[in-house]
Order: C-alpha cells, then structure tokens, then sequence
C-alpha cells in the first residue's frame, strides 16, 4: 500500500504532465495568437493544480518548506498573469469557480477517506489528523472562493 503522501504526489504529477503536454502541443505560432479564453484555461488549470498541491503540503507540514514556498511563489505569479489579462475581474471569477469545483470534489474524497480511516484509527493516528487538517484547509479555501464569487474580493 502506497503511502498518502506518495499518491498525493503522484496524482499531481500526472495533473502537472497533462498541463504540460496541453501547453507543448501548440506551436509557437498558435501559442501568440491563442486566445485569452485559452490563456485563462490553462492558469485555472495551473491554479487548480497548485491550490491543491499547496492545501496537501500545509496539512502534513508543521512548517513552510521549500516545496511550499515554490509553491506560494508559482501562485503568486499565476496571478500576476491572470491580473494582467484585459479581462481580469471575470478571469479571476472565472479561475475561482474551477478551483471551487475541484476543492468541492476533493472535499467528497476526503470525507469519505476520513470516515473509512475512522472505522480503523482513532483521530489522534496520524494519518486521520493529516486527513482532518486538510478537510479543514480545503473548506476554508473553498469560504474564501466563495466571498470572491460574492464580490467581495480577490483571487489570493
């Protein structure tokens, strides 16, 4: 049996590999007329991808890493580039909403991993802590996205 951390790991590898491969298929012609649809796809995918990889290495981490620094740092600038599209307000709504959806769906993993680990550990075992850590992280993102879907901030 993989460990947690392994098939967290692997998951976003093979999500940052099909990111790659989407962005590598353009030539370079394609890649200067591409639409600002398709420059807002692919940060929503990035985003995606960091958000979820930042949120796995706060719920294991007692400290900030390296890793979650690169982390932080490829967020931050992902937004740079998003808040530099001429569309940006709906852009970033646009990114919040797929990031929402894929904290939703990561949520209704959690949950039920949660619940089956709970039937064999109790909440002070490792694996169930880290667990519940980021099922907390992933709903306090997900109430940020939600005020930014209200109109009441920014993508951060």
């Amino acid at each position: 049996m993989r460990s947690r951390s392994a098939r967290t790991s692997v998951a976003l590898a093979v999500a940052t590999l099909a990111t790659a491969i989407a962005c590598a298929a353009r030539t370079p012609h394609e890649s200067a007329i591409a639409s600002p649809q398709a420059s807002v796809d692919s940060i929503a995918v990035q985003l995606t991808d960091l958000e979820l990889r930042r949120i796995a290495l706060r719920a294991t981490e007692t400290a900030q890493t390296p890793s979650s620094r690169d982390v932080e740092q490829q967020i931050a600038q992902l937004q740079e580039q998003l808040r530099a599209l001429p569309s940006h307000g709906s852009a970033e709504r646009t990114v919040a909403q797929r990031v929402l959806a894929a904290l939703d769906a990561r949520d209704v993993a959690l949950t039920a991993r949660l619940r089956e680990m709970r039937t064999m550990y109790t909440d002070t075992y490792p694996v169930v802590r880290d667990l519940a850590r980021e099922e907390q992280l992933v709903n306090a993102r997900r109430t940020e996205l939600r005020a930014i879907g209200d109109g009441r901030d920014g993508v951060r």
